[in-house]
């Protein structure tokens, strides 16, 4: 499975939700096929 995962808030920028986004797609790629990460 491939997976896009979109967020504005991601590493390095630092807060609480950029660590919760990067928590969440580290343990999407653990099962996932393939992981894409957007941050714009």
């Amino acid at each position: 499975m491939r997976l896009l995962f979109v967020t504005q808030d991601f590493p390095p920028d630092v807060g609480g939700i950029q660590t919760y986004s990067w928590e969440v797609a580290h343990r999407l790629a653990d099962r996932v096929a393939h992981l894409t990460v957007m941050a714009p």
